[in-house]
C-alpha cells in the first residue's frame, strides 16, 4: 500500500527534483539533512543530483545549430546561472501575463 504524502513530503519532492542539496532541502524545510534523506528513502527515491554533468547532459541533448546558439548567448559577459535564472524568470512573467501562474 503506498504511503500517504504529507505537506513536507510533497515539499522535499519538489524541491528534490529541482536538484537542491540534501542540505538545502532541510534549511529550507527547517529539518536536518538526514531526515530529508531517510524521507526520500522511505519514499523509495534517491537524492537528484544535478550538479555533476548537469550541464554536459543538457548541451550533449541540443542539436548543433542549438549548441552554437547557445554558446553565443553566455560568456565573459553572462554565467550559465545567470543565463536559466534569467529563462525561468522571462518564462514566469509570460506565464503571468497568460493568467497561468500556477
Amino acid at each position: 500500500m503506498a504511503t500517504k504524502l504529507d505537506d513536507t513530503d510533497k515539499r522535499i519532492l519538489k524541491l528534490n527534483s529541482l536538484g537542491l542539496s540534501l542540505a538545502s532541502i532541510g534549511k529550507k524545510l527547517n529539518i536536518h539533512q538526514t531526515t530529508v534523506k531517510f524521507r526520500l528513502k522511505r519514499m523509495g527515491l534517491d537524492p537528484i543530483d544535478t550538479r555533476r554533468a548537469f550541464m554536459e547532459d543538457v548541451y550533449d541533448a541540443l542539436p548543433g545549430p542549438t549548441r552554437e546558439w547557445l554558446i553565443s548567448q553566455i560568456g565573459p559577459q553572462i554565467s550559465v546561472k545567470d543565463f536559466v535564472k534569467n529563462l525561468i524568470a522571462e518564462r514566469y512573467i509570460e506565464s503571468l501575463s497568460q493568467g497561468k501562474n500556477t
